[in-house]
């Protein structure tokens, strides 16, 4: 008979494999396509456009650290555009004089922005040059590999134990 933690333990890891295995595909299917092609189009596209508007940072932000070196400040924005209101979020590596940023916008979907569109889509495409992502792929699937086995083997050993003997 399972208990329910053990049933819980073995939900759990078989949600973190199924996260693991996305999250390997993902990576390696960025090295070997060259990043979001989609993506990639649609900063093509501002940049092509220059649809450019002056969104209002607000003065509240986030602070975080990456390895004790960088500091990283997120903000919330808005801006209006033919008469209508939008909101968004960026990351910023210095905090900014004033409480202006020119954004780039697509002009299909306005929601969708950048402040820099040259420096996103230049790494996107050098997702392809990466072995970064190629390396973080294989070592997710590792993880989910030996997930799996573990599930497996907990499963045969208890269902399948009598078939065995």
């Amino acid at each position: 008979m399972i208990t329910i933690n053990k049933f819980k333990l073995r939900v759990f890891k078989i949600g973190i494999m199924i996260c693991f295995f996305y999250m390997a595909i993902s990576s390696i299917s960025d090295y070997i396509n060259g990043g979001d092609k989609k993506k990639m189009a649609q900063l093509e596209k501002m940049i092509q456009e220059q649809t450019t508007v002056i969104a209002y940072i607000k003065r509240e932000y986030t602070e975080t650290s990456v390895a004790k070196v960088v500091k990283l400040y997120h903000f919330d924005y808005t801006y209006d555009l033919n008469g209508q209101s939008y909101a968004g979020k960026t990351t910023l590596r210095k905090i900014p004089e004033t409480n202006e940023l020119q954004l780039y916008y697509l002009s299909d979907d306005p929601n969708i922005t950048s402040v820099d569109p040259h420096k996103e889509l230049k790494g996107q495409q050098n997702k392809k040059h990466s072995t970064s992502s190629l390396v973080i792929g294989l070592v997710l699937g590792g993880i989910a590999t030996l997930l799996l086995i573990s599930v497996v083997y907990g499963l045969r050993k208890r269902y399948f134990k009598p078939l065995i003997e």
